[in-house]
Protein backbone atom coordinates (compact mmCIF):
# COMPACT_ATOMS: atom_id res chain seq x y z
CA UNK A 1 0.00 0.00 0.00
CA UNK A 2 1.53 3.62 -0.96
CA UNK A 3 0.69 7.22 -1.07
CA UNK A 4 -1.15 7.01 -3.86
CA UNK A 5 -3.75 4.46 -3.26
CA UNK A 6 -4.39 5.46 0.35
CA UNK A 7 -4.48 9.02 -1.13
CA UNK A 8 -7.50 8.04 -3.90
CA UNK A 9 -9.06 5.92 -1.02
CA UNK A 10 -9.93 9.08 0.60
CA UNK A 11 -10.80 11.64 -2.09
CA UNK A 12 -13.05 8.11 -3.34
CA UNK A 13 -14.70 8.01 0.39
CA UNK A 14 -15.12 11.77 0.42
CA UNK A 15 -16.28 12.24 -3.17
CA UNK A 16 -17.91 9.60 -4.00
CA UNK A 17 -20.30 7.98 -2.44
CA UNK A 18 -23.28 10.26 -3.17
CA UNK A 19 -25.65 7.78 -3.34
CA UNK A 20 -25.72 6.58 -0.03
CA UNK A 21 -26.26 9.80 1.38
CA UNK A 22 -28.92 10.53 -1.10
CA UNK A 23 -30.78 7.00 0.44
CA UNK A 24 -29.93 8.27 4.04
CA UNK A 25 -31.60 11.37 3.82
CA UNK A 26 -34.14 10.64 1.69
CA UNK A 27 -35.37 7.24 4.18
CA UNK A 28 -35.14 8.67 7.06
CA UNK A 29 -37.65 11.78 8.32
CA UNK A 30 -35.35 12.27 11.10
CA UNK A 31 -32.41 12.97 9.52
CA UNK A 32 -34.22 15.13 7.11
CA UNK A 33 -35.47 17.46 10.15
CA UNK A 34 -31.95 17.10 11.89
CA UNK A 35 -30.30 18.51 8.46
CA UNK A 36 -33.27 21.06 7.93
CA UNK A 37 -32.54 22.25 12.05
CA UNK A 38 -28.29 22.09 11.01
CA UNK A 39 -28.98 24.02 8.00
CA UNK A 40 -30.93 26.59 9.70
CA UNK A 41 -28.63 26.88 12.99
CA UNK A 42 -25.56 26.55 10.65
CA UNK A 43 -26.65 29.22 8.61
CA UNK A 44 -26.90 31.61 11.13
CA UNK A 45 -23.53 30.96 12.60
CA UNK A 46 -22.34 31.46 9.56
CA UNK A 47 -23.99 34.86 8.67
CA UNK A 48 -23.04 36.01 12.02
CA UNK A 49 -19.28 35.19 12.26
CA UNK A 50 -19.38 37.09 8.28
CA UNK A 51 -21.24 40.20 10.15
CA UNK A 52 -18.46 40.05 12.55
CA UNK A 53 -15.78 39.74 10.25
CA UNK A 54 -16.41 42.72 8.28
CA UNK A 55 -17.09 44.89 11.85
CA UNK A 56 -13.91 44.20 13.09
CA UNK A 57 -12.05 43.51 9.81
CA UNK A 58 -11.49 40.41 10.09
CA UNK A 59 -11.68 38.25 6.81
CA UNK A 60 -9.71 35.12 4.62
CA UNK A 61 -9.09 32.00 6.02
CA UNK A 62 -9.52 32.04 9.40
CA UNK A 63 -13.57 32.81 9.35
CA UNK A 64 -13.92 29.03 7.82
CA UNK A 65 -12.14 27.99 11.48
CA UNK A 66 -14.25 29.76 13.56
CA UNK A 67 -17.63 29.47 11.56
CA UNK A 68 -17.25 25.22 11.54
CA UNK A 69 -16.20 25.05 15.32
CA UNK A 70 -19.25 27.43 16.44
CA UNK A 71 -21.44 25.18 14.35
CA UNK A 72 -20.26 22.31 15.34
CA UNK A 73 -20.74 23.07 19.27
CA UNK A 74 -24.07 24.94 17.99
CA UNK A 75 -24.98 21.81 16.44
CA UNK A 76 -24.21 19.22 18.09
CA UNK A 77 -27.75 17.61 19.35
CA UNK A 78 -28.51 17.41 15.18
CA UNK A 79 -24.78 16.22 13.85
CA UNK A 80 -25.02 14.02 16.80
CA UNK A 81 -28.36 12.43 15.78
CA UNK A 82 -27.44 12.09 11.94
CA UNK A 83 -24.27 10.04 12.81
CA UNK A 84 -26.25 8.06 15.04
CA UNK A 85 -28.40 7.30 12.19
CA UNK A 86 -26.05 6.64 9.71
CA UNK A 87 -24.03 4.62 12.17
CA UNK A 88 -26.73 2.51 12.73
CA UNK A 89 -27.76 1.97 8.91
CA UNK A 90 -23.90 0.70 8.18
CA UNK A 91 -23.39 -1.21 11.67
CA UNK A 92 -25.19 -1.72 14.62
CA UNK A 93 -26.78 0.78 17.30
CA UNK A 94 -24.73 2.91 18.41
CA UNK A 95 -23.52 2.30 22.08
CA UNK A 96 -25.58 4.34 24.99
CA UNK A 97 -23.37 5.65 27.62
CA UNK A 98 -24.57 4.65 31.47
CA UNK A 99 -25.94 6.34 33.33
CA UNK A 100 -23.59 5.67 37.35
CA UNK A 101 -21.86 8.16 38.08
CA UNK A 102 -18.09 6.35 38.03
CA UNK A 103 -19.27 7.10 34.54
CA UNK A 104 -20.58 10.23 33.69
CA UNK A 105 -17.79 11.55 35.77
CA UNK A 106 -14.90 10.03 33.28
CA UNK A 107 -17.01 11.45 30.36
CA UNK A 108 -17.07 14.67 32.26
CA UNK A 109 -13.51 14.61 32.24
CA UNK A 110 -12.84 13.25 29.21
CA UNK A 111 -14.74 16.15 27.44
CA UNK A 112 -13.10 18.48 29.24
CA UNK A 113 -9.88 17.24 28.01
CA UNK A 114 -10.82 16.80 24.47
CA UNK A 115 -12.05 20.75 24.65
CA UNK A 116 -8.69 21.80 25.96
CA UNK A 117 -6.37 20.12 23.49
CA UNK A 118 -8.80 21.05 20.49
CA UNK A 119 -8.77 24.65 21.50
CA UNK A 120 -5.49 24.55 22.35
CA UNK A 121 -4.81 22.99 18.61
CA UNK A 122 -6.45 25.72 17.20
CA UNK A 123 -5.12 28.46 18.61
CA UNK A 124 -1.68 27.33 17.61
CA UNK A 125 -3.36 27.07 14.10
CA UNK A 126 -4.22 30.71 14.42
CA UNK A 127 -1.12 31.90 15.75
CA UNK A 128 1.22 29.69 13.42
CA UNK A 129 -0.91 31.77 9.98
CA UNK A 130 -0.43 35.06 11.77
CA UNK A 131 3.33 34.81 11.78
CA UNK A 132 4.22 32.98 8.84
CA UNK A 133 4.09 34.39 5.12
CA UNK A 134 0.82 34.52 3.38
CA UNK A 135 1.66 31.98 0.59
CA UNK A 136 2.84 29.71 3.30
CA UNK A 137 -0.04 30.64 5.69
CA UNK A 138 -2.66 29.62 3.17
CA UNK A 139 -0.93 26.35 2.38
CA UNK A 140 -0.41 25.24 6.55
CA UNK A 141 -4.05 26.83 6.75
CA UNK A 142 -5.45 24.09 4.11
CA UNK A 143 -4.08 21.18 5.65
CA UNK A 144 -5.05 21.85 9.29
CA UNK A 145 -8.10 22.45 8.30
CA UNK A 146 -8.67 19.17 6.05
CA UNK A 147 -7.46 17.54 8.81
CA UNK A 148 -9.69 18.93 11.38
CA UNK A 149 -12.81 18.49 9.09
CA UNK A 150 -11.89 14.63 9.07
CA UNK A 151 -11.43 14.64 12.74
CA UNK A 152 -14.15 16.20 14.18
CA UNK A 153 -16.59 14.37 11.21
CA UNK A 154 -14.75 10.75 12.55
CA UNK A 155 -15.06 11.71 16.48
CA UNK A 156 -19.06 10.96 16.16
CA UNK A 157 -18.10 7.91 14.91
CA UNK A 158 -15.85 7.25 17.52
CA UNK A 159 -18.01 8.15 19.87
CA UNK A 160 -20.45 5.50 18.90
CA UNK A 161 -17.87 2.57 18.61
CA UNK A 162 -17.20 4.32 22.02
CA UNK A 163 -13.36 4.99 21.76
CA UNK A 164 -11.49 7.23 24.44
CA UNK A 165 -9.89 10.36 23.01
CA UNK A 166 -6.41 9.23 23.20
CA UNK A 167 -7.19 6.40 21.19
CA UNK A 168 -8.66 8.60 18.43
CA UNK A 169 -5.62 10.97 18.33
CA UNK A 170 -3.65 7.56 17.76
CA UNK A 171 -5.94 6.09 15.27
CA UNK A 172 -6.36 9.72 13.41
CA UNK A 173 -2.29 10.03 13.28
CA UNK A 174 -1.47 7.02 12.57
CA UNK A 175 -3.75 7.48 9.29
CA UNK A 176 -2.57 11.05 9.47
CA UNK A 177 -2.63 11.18 5.25
CA UNK A 178 -6.03 9.34 4.36
CA UNK A 179 -7.77 12.15 6.78
CA UNK A 180 -5.62 14.85 5.17
CA UNK A 181 -7.33 13.64 1.41
CA UNK A 182 -10.90 13.01 3.03
CA UNK A 183 -10.79 16.61 4.24
CA UNK A 184 -8.86 18.49 1.55
CA UNK A 185 -11.93 18.50 -1.05
CA UNK A 186 -14.10 20.84 1.12
CA UNK A 187 -11.25 22.53 2.97
CA UNK A 188 -10.17 23.30 -0.91
CA UNK A 189 -13.48 24.46 -2.04
CA UNK A 190 -13.56 26.71 1.37
CA UNK A 191 -10.01 28.38 0.01
CA UNK A 192 -11.31 29.06 -2.96
CA UNK A 193 -14.84 30.69 -2.70
CA UNK A 194 -15.12 34.19 -1.51
CA UNK A 195 -14.74 34.60 2.09
CA UNK A 196 -18.20 35.69 2.99
CA UNK A 197 -19.56 32.24 0.72
CA UNK A 198 -16.79 29.69 1.63
CA UNK A 199 -17.97 29.99 5.62
CA UNK A 200 -21.80 29.18 4.59
CA UNK A 201 -20.44 26.80 2.30
CA UNK A 202 -18.54 24.25 4.63
CA UNK A 203 -21.37 24.48 7.60
CA UNK A 204 -23.79 23.46 5.35
CA UNK A 205 -22.14 20.38 3.55
CA UNK A 206 -20.36 19.36 6.62
CA UNK A 207 -23.53 17.21 7.89
CA UNK A 208 -22.63 14.93 4.29
CA UNK A 209 -19.09 14.64 5.71
CA UNK A 210 -20.50 13.47 8.90
CA UNK A 211 -22.80 10.97 7.31
CA UNK A 212 -19.43 10.28 4.46
CA UNK A 213 -17.29 9.19 7.72
CA UNK A 214 -19.32 6.59 9.24
CA UNK A 215 -19.25 5.01 5.88
CA UNK A 216 -15.75 5.48 5.18
CA UNK A 217 -13.13 2.78 6.23
CA UNK A 218 -9.29 4.59 6.98
CA UNK A 219 -6.82 2.86 5.23
CA UNK A 220 -4.23 1.38 8.08
CA UNK A 221 -0.50 3.16 8.05
CA UNK A 222 1.68 0.90 6.41
CA UNK A 223 2.71 -2.59 7.87
CA UNK A 224 5.05 -3.94 5.01
CA UNK A 225 6.73 -3.51 2.20
CA UNK A 226 5.57 -7.01 0.53
CA UNK A 227 3.17 -7.53 -2.18
CA UNK A 228 -0.18 -9.09 -1.55
CA UNK A 229 -0.94 -12.65 -2.73
CA UNK A 230 -3.37 -11.81 -4.97
CA UNK A 231 -2.13 -10.76 -8.65
CA UNK A 232 -1.36 -7.67 -8.83
CA UNK A 233 0.56 -5.37 -10.81
CA UNK A 234 4.29 -4.79 -9.37
CA UNK A 235 4.00 -1.06 -9.43
CA UNK A 236 1.10 -0.76 -7.23
CA UNK A 237 2.20 -2.35 -4.56
CA UNK A 238 5.73 -0.92 -4.98
CA UNK A 239 6.90 0.86 -1.62
CA UNK A 240 9.17 3.92 -1.60
CA UNK A 241 11.15 5.78 0.50
CA UNK A 242 8.20 8.69 0.05
CA UNK A 243 6.11 6.02 1.17
CA UNK A 244 7.70 5.17 4.56
CA UNK A 245 7.97 8.79 5.66
CA UNK A 246 4.25 9.70 4.52
CA UNK A 247 2.75 6.57 5.39
CA UNK A 248 3.91 6.70 9.43
CA UNK A 249 2.40 8.16 12.49
CA UNK A 250 2.17 11.99 12.10
CA UNK A 251 2.22 14.03 15.53
CA UNK A 252 -0.55 16.38 14.93
CA UNK A 253 -1.55 17.32 18.29
CA UNK A 254 1.52 16.46 20.09
CA UNK A 255 2.11 20.05 20.99
CA UNK A 256 -1.71 20.23 22.13
CA UNK A 257 -1.65 17.40 23.95
CA UNK A 258 1.23 18.06 26.18
CA UNK A 259 0.26 21.37 26.59
CA UNK A 260 -2.65 20.42 28.37
CA UNK A 261 -0.85 17.52 30.25
CA UNK A 262 1.45 20.08 31.41
CA UNK A 263 -1.66 22.49 32.28
CA UNK A 264 -3.49 19.47 34.79
CA UNK A 265 -0.09 18.88 36.29
CA UNK A 266 0.63 22.19 37.19
CA UNK A 267 -2.87 22.97 38.76
CA UNK A 268 -3.99 19.97 39.73
CA UNK A 269 -0.49 18.31 40.90
CA UNK A 270 -1.13 14.86 38.66
CA UNK A 271 0.04 13.80 35.51
CA UNK A 272 -2.39 12.73 32.96
CA UNK A 273 -2.14 8.95 31.81
CA UNK A 274 -2.99 8.07 28.41
CA UNK A 275 -5.75 5.56 27.83
CA UNK A 276 -4.96 2.30 27.46
CA UNK A 277 -6.36 0.31 24.29
CA UNK A 278 -9.22 -0.95 25.50
CA UNK A 279 -11.32 -3.87 23.34
CA UNK A 280 -15.02 -3.14 22.35
CA UNK A 281 -17.37 -3.80 25.23
CA UNK A 282 -18.69 -7.51 24.95
CA UNK A 283 -21.92 -5.97 25.39
CA UNK A 284 -21.49 -4.36 21.94
CA UNK A 285 -19.51 -6.78 20.34
CA UNK A 286 -22.74 -9.14 21.03
CA UNK A 287 -24.97 -6.72 19.79
CA UNK A 288 -22.90 -6.25 16.49
CA UNK A 289 -23.32 -10.17 15.91
CA UNK A 290 -26.60 -10.17 16.21
CA UNK A 291 -27.51 -7.70 13.78
CA UNK A 292 -28.47 -8.45 10.68
CA UNK A 293 -27.14 -5.98 8.13
CA UNK A 294 -28.32 -7.54 5.31
CA UNK A 295 -31.67 -6.04 6.05
CA UNK A 296 -30.16 -2.72 4.77
CA UNK A 297 -30.38 -2.60 1.31
CA UNK A 298 -28.72 0.75 1.03
CA UNK A 299 -25.61 -0.62 2.68
CA UNK A 300 -25.65 -3.79 1.13
CA UNK A 301 -22.37 -3.96 -0.42
CA UNK A 302 -20.87 -2.75 3.22
CA UNK A 303 -21.70 -5.54 4.50
CA UNK A 304 -19.89 -7.35 1.57
CA UNK A 305 -16.44 -5.53 2.42
CA UNK A 306 -16.51 -6.43 5.83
Amino acid sequence: MNTTQVAIAALSDALLQAAHVFILVYGSRRVQMALLWSWCVGGAVAAVVALAATLFGVGGRLTNLVSLLLALIANTKHFGTISARAFELVYAQPHQLSNSYDALLAATSTRVYRILTLSIHCILIAAACALLPSIVADALFTVAFAQLISFFAFEFKFANNRWPFHRCIVFFEERALYFLSFGLPLAGLGLALPPWLSSAVIVLLYPFIIILANRAKPLPRIVNAQPSNQVQSTAANSITFMDTILLQRVPVFWVATRTVDALIYFFVGRRVVADPPQEEPQQLKQQRANTDRSKHVAFKDAVQND
